[in-house]
């Protein structure tokens, strides 16, 4: 998005917070659309958005997540970290997460 496109999306209510808090700084059933983007507390932050979302509101998630079970080495690597593979959830546990939190 242009950076000007950007300004006039700020200036029209939008706000981001820090995504280590994983706390929103707002009363619950506040916000309309909720962006979860590669969290390592999975359970923590669906909760959270399950919690500040209007009812009706909009969640979008952009994470990975493993289909089949990847070899050990390959969940300790530097280079799986780094590409944000390693901590990837399984889709069984993540689904489970999401529902757990209320979705």
């Amino acid at each position: 998005m242009p950076r000007k496109g950007a300004t006039k999306l700020w200036n029209s209510g939008w706000e981001k917070t820090k995504p280590a808090a994983a706390i929103i700084p707002v009363d619950g059933d506040y916000l309309r659309i909720v962006w979860i983007n590669l969290s390592s507390n999975k359970l923590r932050v669906f909760t959270e958005a399950f919690r500040v979302l209007k009812p009706g509101g909009r969640l979008m998630v952009s994470d990975i997540v493993v289909l089949k079970k990847a070899a050990g080495l390959f969940r300790v690597s530097i280079d799986a970290y780094i590409g944000c593979v390693a901590g990837a959830d399984y889709q069984n546990e993540y689904i489970k997460r999401f529902k757990t939190a209320g979705f």
